[in-house]
């Protein structure tokens, strides 16, 4: 990930974090987990962290399944990141490619593992390409036009949903003003659920410069404070000004001073060619992944097999954990939750289902290497190496990683990679696929 593209991420989820965060206090706040979270984040993620982590990061990416972007955009490439499944994730680098933040890893549990193959050779898959629809392509458009959203003064007319109120307000119960219920420039979008009800519902149809007396009740039960719930209290709030964001109608004079494109049509176009391609680049890795799980489903499992998919998917979690947790104070559950907009329990189950996938896919791979007879040249070797230490992370020579990583994991992680990728090569070099162009 590029240093700009890593600042604006950390930006919007801190952005995101501050201001949604459902523990913070906010007498006028809506109640924890009632509020309506905003996230429009497109990102093109450029962490190179090798295995389970990239996984999960392409399942949360395509979540819904979809294998197109109906809203991608000819001038800024969406790109899908595609997992290498034969490596184990025994090395995670840094996010700008570099070595620093490496150390000598912990040694991890070895587990008795058992994998009787069935067919792994002829595997036999159909092949499709999505077909991209019209719909897909005005999705471009759309997404053009919302990338050059216009703020706005409102003028002329009365408050509505949408609209973003700048507010003073002062907040009393029982003829009180209390701590914490009062606010000067503050920005409210109406109708978002940010306040507590009735409150945004008030403003609505008011104008710049109205006074408005608003008698409303705390919810019961209000975690927010607890002392509050249930109490009357009433709001004078000022309406100072507001602002609406407003998507502008295409023209070709619009798009030319906006993209690479001359007109509508031109622009158009493109976004068909790049959606066409994204669609071949879902089909190729559909496939691949269709091959993968045949593979997987005709194989048995045995040993600790059980014991290894725990471990792996309780290791997965405290990694994200950790990381988010030391850059945004949250666990990985909450921060994907802001990003890929999936709950606690999607998350977890994704990370269950691609541990399982990627646990028993390296197991299998082992036993292929096993059965086929094959060897790692010392040539092999060093080619490896030099991809995954040199040119991934940085490194600058054998001694360094050897110092850092460990001389034994590094010969044997550098090692597995080679067999395992001759045994996926077997496997999908043999495979039979109906229906692919040539």
């Amino acid at each position: 990930m590029n240093d700009q593209n890593e600042n604006e991420l950390e930006t919007q989820v801190e952005n995101e974090l501050e201001t949604n965060n459902p523990t913070s206090y906010s007498p006028t706040a809506a109640p924890a987990g009632s509020s309506k979270v905003l996230v429009g984040v497109v990102v093109a993620l450029g962490l190179v962290i090798i295995g389970l982590i990239i996984f999960i990061i392409v399942k949360l990416a395509s979540k819904d399944d979809k294998p197109i972007s109906s809203s991608a955009d000819p001038t800024k490439i969406e790109t899908t990141i595609s997992a290498d499944p034969n490596v184990n994730g025994d090395v995670n680098g840094t996010e700008n490619g570099t070595s620093d933040e490496i150390t000598t890893l912990p040694e991890e549990p070895k587990f008795n593992v058992t994998v009787e193959l069935g067919q792994y050779k002829g595997i036999e898959v159909d092949y499709e390409v999505p077909d991209v629809t019209e719909e897909d392509i005005e999705g471009a458009l759309t997404y053009l036009a919302e990338t050059l959203t216009e703020k706005q003064a409102v003028s002329g007319r009365a408050l509505r949903d949408g609209d973003i109120a700048v507010i003073d307000y002062v907040g009393t119960m029982d003829g009180e003003v209390f701590d914490g219920g009062s606010a000067t420039g503050m920005e409210l979008e109406l109708g978002s659920g940010t306040f507590i009800n009735g409150f945004e519902d008030g403003l609505v149809g008011k104008n710049i410069g109205d006074s408005v007396s608003l008698d409303l009740t705390f919810p019961d039960p209000y975690p927010n404070n607890p002392d509050h719930a249930g109490k009357a209290v009433n709001f004078l709030v000022n309406i100072n000004e507001a602002y609406e964001y407003v998507v502008p109608e295409l023209t070709d004079e619009l798009v030319a001073a906006n993209s690479e494109y001359a007109s509508i049509e031109d622009y158009r176009a493109a976004a068909k060619t790049e959606l066409e391609r994204q669609a071949v680049e879902y089909a190729d890795s559909k496939v691949n992944n269709d091959i993968i799980q045949k593979v997987i489903d005709n194989a048995t499992f045995g040993g600790q097999i059980d014991e290894q998919i725990a471990y792996e998917i309780q290791d997965c979690i405290d990694y994200y954990d950790s990381l988010y947790q030391s850059m945004y104070g949250v666990s990985g559950a909450v921060y994907f939750g802001y990003i890929w907009g999936v709950t606690e329990d999607e998350y977890l189950a994704i990370v269950e289902e691609e541990t399982t996938l990627s646990v028993k896919y390296n197991a299998l791979l082992d036993e292929i290497a096993n059965v086929e007879n094959l060897t790692c040249s010392d040539e092999e070797f060093d080619q490896m190496f030099q991809e995954t230490f040199i040119d991934n992370y940085g490194f600058t020579s054998k001694e360094e990683v050897y110092q850092q990583v460990g001389e034994d994991l590094t010969n044997e992680t550098v090692r597995g990679y080679v067999l395992h990728d001759k045994a996926e090569s077997i496997i999908m070099d043999s495979a039979i696929i109906n229906n692919k162009p040539e």
